[in-house]
């Protein structure tokens, strides 16, 4: 769904061009956008309801945060539905644009996807399959030093300030 948001607001649309047809919606965009919007809205209504009712499980994450604001009468539950969307379109693009460079690197540089196979390899060891956790990250240095490479090579948004290394750090 984020995808297909991501999509429907980055095309060229005739109404951006000719304002007089915008109430026409002669490509569908509205239309399109609008559904993907109302899905969206329906999980985060959903999740947001979740935790309404069970305050007792309570995260110190975003959503918790943006709730504490909404009893605080400083947003209302429409604005943090809101909030939601583009923080979850927004990280939806970006990471997955980063992934396809990270992907693209390594086969790029079979020698580098060698070596951070090793790591995790290393890091899973052998025994219970496991995946890795969002907590591991920090226990993988090599695959940090491969994400923030990419990064600073292709920047996961357009517009970016472009940094360089001042030193090697081997």
């Amino acid at each position: 769904v984020a995808w297909h948001i991501t999509q429907e607001v980055g095309r060229p649309n005739v109404s951006d061009f000719f304002p007089l047809v915008k109430a026409l919606d002669l490509q569908g965009v509205r239309r399109s956008a609008s559904t993907s919007f109302g899905k969206m809205l329906q999980v985060f209504d959903k999740i947001i309801n979740e935790r309404l009712r069970d305050q007792s499980n309570s995260k110190d994450d975003v959503l918790a945060i943006l709730l504490s604001l909404v009893t605080q009468n400083e947003l209302t539950l429409d604005d943090v539905r809101h909030m939601l969307i583009d923080l979850f379109v927004a990280g939806t693009d970006t990471t997955s644009n980063t992934l396809e460079w990270v992907f693209a690197e390594v086969l790029r540089h079979p020698e580098k996807m060698r070596k951070a196979q090793a790591e995790i390899q290393q890091f899973l060891g052998k025994g219970q399959p496991r995946s890795i956790q969002e907590s591991d990250v920090l226990k993988l240095p090599y695959i940090q030093a491969i994400v923030k490479e990419t990064m600073r090579l292709h920047a996961p948004a357009p517009f970016l300030i472009p940094r360089k290394v001042i030193k090697n750090i081997d």
